[in-house]
């Protein structure tokens, strides 16, 4: 358990460093810093329930981006769900304002009940791999979809939209 929480914690800090300090960026004719952040709307399979979002992403490189990623569904059954993604892209498809890309990283999933008056929590650390696609809309605003699956002892398929605004 101490190991994985020591795992969880570097990951988390590479992907802060990397979120922190800029390198090169296809972006910056989109943004200037090569991040983007926004609200978005999803779904996620076996919690079967609607979720809200808070997405980022950092573009390192023309092709290869960090995108951080968490949702919060709404209760269900006296059961609450939140799903943390830390991915990174790889866009293997840009051309005007429509881009594709593959995904895969780590999802840590969290949980919060309540059973027979005692509040029970806890969370699963699982590997997903996945996919989507940008749109451009406008200057700096694109519209995001994820399509995702996790697996491990939480999977579940997510489906995920997104505004996401350059910064």
């Amino acid at each position: 358990m101490e190991a994985e929480m020591r795992k969880i914690t570097i990951i988390s800090l590479v992907t802060l460093l990397m979120l922190l300090f800029p390198v090169n960026s296809y972006s910056k004719n989109i943004n200037k810093t090569g991040f983007s952040l926004g609200p978005g709307l999803a779904f996620a399979t076996e919690i079967d329930q609607v979720g809200f979002s808070l997405k980022g992403v950092y573009n390192i490189t023309s092709q290869w981006e960090v995108a951080p990623m968490f949702t919060y569904y709404l209760e269900k059954d006296e059961v609450t769900w939140y799903d943390l993604f830390l991915n990174c892209n790889y866009v293997f498809y840009q051309k005007d304002a429509l881009g594709f890309f593959g995904s895969a990283g780590l999802t840590i999933t969290f949980y919060n009940m309540e059973f027979f008056g005692e509040n029970l929590s806890g969370n699963e650390t699982s590997l997903n791999l996945g996919g989507g696609m940008y749109y451009q809309l406008s200057g700096s605003t694109r519209l995001g979809l994820d399509l995702k699956y996790t697996f491990g002892d939480a999977d579940h398929l997510f489906l995920g939209a997104q505004i996401l605004f350059g910064l």
